[in-house]
């Protein structure tokens, strides 16, 4: 007896991993079916949301282009296809992977998997306008209470108030950064060489990707309006709640109006490319102005040493919409020596401008959101060494972005342990794909 009950158990695996496969797949081919097929009827062999799904679940295992992708895909097991749809017909092509991800639209694909990778649920908009009626009253209230407030003049240190950081305001705040795919290379009629770039939208902290939009024309902060506007769009059309950063070379009129309009508030940093207003900043008193926060460090062969000072802007046109506090951030770093020069200090000075008031980000908080800005090149360093994106050359179409955007799911969807995935987690699932059916279940 004991000898069948362990053939029945061999003999039901594969129909375990089928139920399993289908199982886990399912959220991600719901999400996919918003993706609209642009491929001419005539010649269809398989559907496009199988497609896109054995796509995602071959760069969960470490595939970096087209035709790793449809190796790996062709290395599965029978009863893990079946379980994604694909029924009897042998695996895609990589020439059929290369067709569908040059012509789907990356703005559909992207804001299907974004919406799935990170587990948000998109507000319409009719319930964001009837929110925003009952937060009209609070915020009428809230008006009436600061105009009570003595306001803090620039010069003296903007000090938080009694519980300040107690109390979150914010539920989300976003890196807003671009990244050029430096393979994606292709020359114009006119000689040019021009490469894909890419403005992603990475939470500080879990550095998930909330979003991607294509850079056309090498304009990067029309690319930042257009994810601004898909991320207040996918929330009702409301930024209440979102704090944006973004590099100084994004800190335009334009973008912190848009921010302000839409209800959201922001933390840039201001240099050359914004004259007037850095020249206004420079203006202040800042040497009347007492750390907020000093913080050191010592690692990398380096000490460097960090303080922070805040200002409330009172009646001060910076011609930036929607400025509450300004700030000054000086790095001082100490270099060891070396042999071709003795220890030496640096000093930078970097200025900030802020939506948010000193009751909302007093200086911790403010230091923390600058130093979590640049987890977005944490992600730009996973795609570059674990996918050897700079190195992967396609470049027709939609395809470069299309991977990009692939590429970013799996490194924004943990497994079932929740760890983000790796170059040995990669390994293991290339050895084993069922594995990566843990970071696919919804």
């Amino acid at each position: 007896m004991a000898s069948l009950s362990l053939l029945s158990a061999v003999l039901d695996q594969p129909t375990r991993l089928e139920d399993r496969a289908r199982r886990d797949a399912a959220g991600l081919m719901r999400a996919l079916e918003s993706v609209t097929d642009r491929r001419k009827r005539r010649g269809r062999r398989f559907s496009l949301v199988v497609v896109l799904a054995l796509a995602v679940l071959a760069v969960c295992c470490g595939a970096s282009s087209f035709a790793v992708v449809a190796e790996t895909v062709a290395d599965l097991e029978r009863r893990l296809l079946v379980g994604f749809g694909l029924g009897c017909r042998r695996p895609p092509s990589a020439a059929t992977f290369r067709r569908v991800l040059n012509v789907v639209d990356p703005g559909e694909l992207d804001e299907a998997l974004s919406v799935w990778a990170t587990g948000t649920d998109p507000v319409p908009e009719s319930e964001s306008e009837s929110e925003s009626e009952s937060e009209s009253e609070s915020e009428s209230e809230s008006e009436s209470e600061s105009e009570s407030e003595p306001a803090v003049e620039p010069g003296t240190a903007a000090e938080p108030a009694a519980g300040a950081g107690s109390v979150e305001v914010v539920d989300l705040v976003v890196a807003l950064d671009g990244k050029t795919l430096k393979g994606a290379r292709s020359w114009g009629e006119d000689g040019v060489m021009r490469q894909e770039a890419v403005v992603e939208a990475v939470e500080h902290g879990t550095r998930r990707v909330h979003g991607l939009v294509r850079v056309v024309g090498g304009d990067e902060n029309a690319a930042v309006l257009a994810l601004v506007a898909r991320l207040a769009a996918r929330r009702g059309g409301s930024l209440a709640g979102v704090v944006v950063t973004t590099d100084a070379k994004h800190t335009t009129r334009e973008l912190t109006a848009t921010i302000i309009r839409l209800g959201g508030d922001y933390l840039l940093p201001v240099k050359g490319n914004a004259p007037t207003a850095y020249a206004v900043l420079d203006a202040l008193a800042w040497t009347k102005v007492e750390n907020a926060q000093v913080v050191r460090e010592k690692g990398h062969g380096r000490q460097e040493t960090r303080t922070i000072r805040l200002v409330t802007l009172a009646g001060i046109d910076t011609t930036l919409t929607g400025v509450a506090q300004a700030g000054r951030v000086r790095r001082s770093v100490q270099r060891k020596k070396t042999v071709t020069g003795p220890a030496a200090w640096t000093h930078e000075n970097v200025y900030l401008v802020t939506s948010l008031t000193h009751r909302h980000a007093h200086a911790e908080k403010v230091a923390r959101m600058v130093r979590e800005h640049w987890g977005c090149e944490v992600l730009h360093w996973q795609r570059d060494v674990v996918f050897g994106e700079d190195g992967h050359t396609a470049r027709t179409g939609n395809g470069p972005v299309n991977l990009a955007i692939l590429r970013n799911t799996v490194l924004t969807r943990p497994d079932g342990t929740g760890a983000r995935p790796g170059i040995a987690t990669l390994r293991a699932r290339a050895r084993k794909p069922e594995r990566a059916l843990s970071a696919l279940a919804s």
